[in-house]
């Protein structure tokens, strides 16, 4: 069941790289790998270029950055499918651990799979997934182990 929903997952993100954001921040990791420094100003509107501007997502950018050198195109598709893959496999196993129902927790992140494929282009807050999804396994496990007076 769980291949299955690998599977799933897997054609459900191997679409285009529609998202057209990606050029964006794959140039502003590149102006970081260049210059060793975040910008600090914009450098690409006309309207309001050179005003002050800070770059918030600088860190998701920078694996995305390698992914293209290192694969191009086949390398961010790449990096796409291990994050959507690690967050509905880390979701699985929260799922699991929660209803102690394994098939019913395979059930639900195939549904679960379905309505989040709208964010399954290759964007940075596919980090901000994983990680909030980290966290959540963190507190369960915490909470597991607290122990009732």
């Amino acid at each position: 069941m769980t291949l299955l929903l690998i599977g799933i997952l897997w054609v459900l993100s191997a679409g285009s790289l529609n998202d057209a954001d990606i050029w964006w921040h794959l140039r502003n990791a590149e102006y970081l790998f260049q210059t060793h420094h975040l910008p600090n100003h914009d450098m690409y509107s006309f309207t309001v270029g050179g005003q002050d501007w800070m770059n918030h997502e600088w860190l998701a950018e920078v694996p995305f950055y390698i992914a293209w050198r290192t694969g191009g195109l086949v390398g961010i598709a790449l990096m796409r499918l291990l994050l959507v893959e690690s967050i509905f496999l880390l979701l699985l196993y929260l799922c699991w651990r929660s209803s102690g129902n394994f098939k019913a927790s395979v059930v639900a992140c195939f549904f679960c799979s379905f309505l989040a494929s709208i964010s399954f282009g290759p964007r940075m807050i596919l980090f901000g997934y994983l990680y909030m999804v980290l966290v959540l396994v963190f507190l369960e496990r915490f909470r597991s182990t607290l122990k009732v007076w």
